[in-house]
């Protein structure tokens, strides 16, 4: 299992790296899906806590799509957490879209996806909603307590749930987002 989480780790980084060469971070979770929801508007809800300023510029997502559909991702956020707030639309900001300008790798790959558009993120604890607007869904993990939390020296991911369409509750709890988030770390104004 971990040999398989190191491999997908390095292939998540060739992949985006391959597409932008403007990442210098990542934090990636696991992309050894055992379940998912399959459909356009599938979400996934999960905290974020940002210790230093970052620019988030892309993510890998592990999709049901089938292999070279074209793959979008909308990006939310709330300040404070996603619990008590995935049925409550006004809660959430969209901070990035992309209507399809990916590419689908397959099942268990990481798909990349980098923001045409990057956005920051401050010190401090946010919900984010990961919403794969085209068929497809997001596969992901039945959550267990100890593969929840993935954290790097800029990000703690706190995850999550899921359900077949944004802000409109159903939830599916535990559930382990797959994938990648990619940052520039030490981000203030505009330097470094």
């Amino acid at each position: 299992m971990r040999t398989f989480a190191r491999t997908a780790a390095a292939i998540c980084a060739l992949t985006f790296l391959g597409a932008s060469a403007s990442a210098q971070n990542s934090l990636t979770t696991t992309f050894a899906n055992n379940n998912g929801l399959s459909g356009a508007g599938a979400t996934m809800y999960f905290d974020i806590t940002v210790a230093a300023t970052v620019q988030i510029t892309g993510f890998d997502v592990n999709s049901y799509a089938a292999v070279g559909l074209p793959l979008g991702l909308n990006v939310f956020t709330t300040p404070g957490g996603y619990m008590g707030n995935e049925a409550n639309p006004a809660a959430w900001t969209q901070v990035a879209q992309d209507n399809g300008t990916a590419t689908a790798a397959g099942i268990g790959l990481p798909s990349s996806i980098p923001l045409v558009a990057p956005f920051i993120l401050t010190p401090g604890t946010y919900g984010m909603a990961l919403e794969q607007p085209q068929a497809g869904g997001h596969a992901y993990t039945n959550g267990n307590g100890a593969n929840q939390t993935y954290s790097d020296s800029f990000l703690t991911l706190q995850l999550g749930s899921s359900a077949g369409s944004k802000f409109t509750g159903g939830l599916i709890t535990p559930r382990v987002w797959n994938g990648c988030i990619y940052y520039d770390g030490g981000w203030v104004g505009t330097q470094y």
